[in-house]
């Protein structure tokens, strides 16, 4: 089955030799597999292969840090322009190996060294404030600009490479650049009054361009187990129910809509079966009981019973989750 291209599908539809329904069941479950492989990925090498990434990054940050001083913007960018050779070598070794996990972690290592060498350059050109504490505004300017280059190489590898992880640094810089672009024409007061907003917001924007992304692209890129809308997903619903979570005002309607919100949640995760719908919107179903229990049954006998009870309801929740996904 994942020899088979969805357009070498689509031929035998237009060959005869499949029926159309047979196509979209075959389709269908490709969506189930790969979704189940999703699920059992994770193990104890590909956590030990994100690690050795972040430390490498980690180790590449602070030898900048301790270098800037002695070496200067020049010195950063030829630092920066050393470890792009290593990587590139490396993405092209785990590309003939077909090693897609470590492909991953090579590339978005490669594309978060670009804001370090925008820095460089930024340092080498006098153009990074000395004093910048008092120049935020052209400081969160120039780390916009660093955020839309290094959105703008993660597209460029992505087209290069085509791993779905590199969708995790794109999804990073472009919930950063939505959420930042607002300081410039709001102004700091503004802002951070409805700040809230600007995060729900651009969360809401992210999660649209997943359901487009899923539409287009995952239609020809199901069979080969491809998920390319897992990171905007992930960062897109998470920032809607923060920003409306972090606005909701201790008033019983009102959490009753925020509760509401939540349970729409759950119905668009289990339509569209994508976990995170789920997880957050039962983590704001029981954020709404616990509320309910504090309101209703406060300093009273009853209130840690309404606790015991929403703990079982938790744990049956659990269980019947975990059995929906054994089934799947």
């Amino acid at each position: 089955m994942n020899n088979l291209s969805p357009e070498q599908l689509k031929k035998a539809v237009d060959s005869g030799i499949i029926t159309q329904v047979q196509y979209e069941q075959l389709m269908e479950l490709a969506r189930a597999e790969n979704s189940s492989a999703a699920h059992s990925s994770i193990s104890v090498p590909s956590v030990l292969y994100n690690v050795g990434g972040v430390i490498a990054y980690v180790a590449l940050v602070f030898l900048l840090s301790i270098s800037e001083d002695a070496l200067g913007g020049w010195g950063i960018i030829g630092i920066c322009v050393a470890y792009v050779c290593v990587a590139v070598f490396v993405i092209q070794y785990f590309q003939r190996q077909q090693q897609s996990h470590l492909l991953g972690i090579s590339a978005t290592f490669l594309v978060f060294v670009i804001p370090l060498l925008c820095y460089g350059i930024a340092l080498a050109m006098g153009w990074w404030p000395e004093d910048t504490a008092s120049n935020e505004l052209l400081l969160r300017t120039f780390c916009w600009s660093f955020a839309f280059a290094t959105f703008v190489g993660a597209l460029c590898v992505l087209k290069w490479l085509q791993v779905p992880f590199l969708m995790m640094p794109v999804s990073l810089c472009l919930a950063y650049l939505l959420i930042e672009f607002p300081y410039v024409w709001l102004g700091y007061d503004e802002y951070f009054e409805t700040w809230h907003w600007v995060i729900a917001i651009s969360g809401g924007v992210i999660t649209f361009l997943a359901l487009l992304v899923e539409k287009k692209v995952m239609g020809q890129q199901v069979v080969e187990g491809k998920d390319f809308t897992f990171w905007l997903y992930i960062l897109g619903v998470s920032l809607v129910w923060l920003g409306i979570m972090l606005e909701v005002p201790d008033k019983l309607w009102e959490q009753s809509l925020f509760f509401a919100f939540n349970l729409a949640l759950l119905a668009i995760g289990t339509w569209i079966k994508r976990n995170v719908f789920l997880l957050w919107g039962a983590m704001g179903g029981i954020y709404y009981l616990f509320y309910l229990a504090h309101e209703i049954f406060a300093d009273t006998p009853l209130y840690p019973l309404s606790l015991t009870a929403i703990a079982g309801l938790v744990i049956y929740l659990g269980i019947r989750w975990s059995g929906m996904i054994t089934d799947n």
